[in-house]
C-alpha cells in the first residue's frame, strides 16, 4: 500500500494518469481489457512473485506494447537476460525516489511530452515570477533559469516577507520548503487562508524542496501548493512545473 502512494505522488507530479492494482489478482483483472502504455510491477507482491506476473503479461497478444517497469530492491535486480526475455524494459529501485522514478520513465521512453522539452525552450508568454529562497546563491540560479525560459523574477528572502508583498502583482510563486522563521509550508498555508478570507484569486505556486520524497511532495500539495520540483533544478524540470501549475485544475490529469 505504501509504494502505491508513493507512485500516486510522483505520478501526480508529473500529471501522470494511475490506475492501482493491490495484488497480482487485480492486475490481471484490472488488464484484462487494458492497454496501458507503462505498467509497474512491484516484484513483492502479496499473492505471487512479481516476474510471474511479467510472463502472464508477455503472454496477453493486447499487451504486447505496453512497457513494463519492475519495482525491485536494488540487490533484487533480475540478470539482463532474464529482463530480456520476460520483455522488461526498465527496473525502478527502491526505496523509490523521484529521480529514480523519472529515470525509469526515461529508459523506456515513456515520459509525458512536458517532461522532454529541450533545457532553454521559451515559455508561451512571460511571467512575473516571485522567487522565495533565503539562499542569494539559490535565488539567482533561480532567476538565470527563468529569464532562460523568457520569465522575469523578484526575489524575496523569507516567507514571512511574501506576506508583505502584492502577490496579486505576480503570475506565479515559487517557493522553497525549507527556510527560518517561516518555512515555505507555512507561507503557503497562510497564503491560501488569506485568499479564502479576502476572497482572492488563488496564486499559482510551484514548491521547491531539496529532493523529491514522498513526504515533502505530499506535505506540499496538502498545504496548497499547485506543483513541486526536486533540486538540483534546471530549466526543463522547471518548465514543466511551471506549466503544470498554471494549468486549469479542472483541465488536469487525474493522478
Amino acid at each position: 500500500a505504501f509504494a502505491r502512494q508513493v507512485m500516486q505522488l510522483h505520478c501526480r507530479e508529473i500529471a501522470l494518469h494511475l490506475d492501482e492494482a493491490a495484488n497480482g489478482a487485480d492486475a490481471k483483472h484490472c488488464l484484462a481489457n487494458a492497454t496501458p502504455d507503462v505498467v509497474w510491477i512491484d516484484l513483492d507482491l502479496p499473492d505471487m512473485d512479481g516476474l510471474d506476473l511479467v510472463q502472464w503479461i508477455k503472454e496477453q497478444p493486447h499487451l504486447q506494447q505496453a512497457r513494463l517497469i519492475l519495482m525491485a530492491p536494488v540487490k533484487r535486480k533480475p540478470a539482463a537476460a532474464m529482463m530480456g526475455a520476460l520483455r522488461i524494459s526498465a527496473v525502478l529501485p527502491k526505496p523509490i525516489s523521484h529521480r529514480r522514478f523519472m529515470q525509469a520513465l526515461a529508459d523506456t521512453n515513456a515520459l509525458p511530452a512536458a517532461q522532454e522539452l529541450p533545457p532553454i525552450t521559451k515559455a508561451s508568454r512571460a511571467l512575473r515570477i516571485l522567487v522565495v529562497d533565503d539562499n542569494p546563491i539559490n535565488q539567482r540560479v533561480a532567476q538565470l533559469q527563468l529569464e532562460k525560459l523568457g520569465h522575469s523574477a523578484a526575489l524575496c528572502d523569507s516567507g514571512g516577507q511574501t506576506m508583505q508583498l502584492p502577490l496579486q502583482d505576480f503570475d506565479l510563486i515559487l517557493m522553497d520548503i525549507q527556510m527560518p522563521v517561516m518555512d515555505g509550508l507555512t507561507a503557503v498555508r497562510r497564503i491560501r487562508a488569506l485568499e479564502t478570507e479576502r476572497n482572492l484569486p488563488a496564486a499559482a505556486i510551484v514548491m521547491v524542496s531539496a529532493n523529491a520524497l514522498p513526504e515533502h511532495l505530499e506535505a506540499s500539495y496538502a498545504a496548497g501548493a499547485d506543483a513541486h520540483v526536486a533540486k538540483p533544478v534546471n530549466p526543463t524540470t522547471l518548465f514543466a512545473a511551471i506549466e503544470r501549475a498554471l494549468t486549469p485544475k479542472g483541465s488536469r490529469a487525474a493522478a
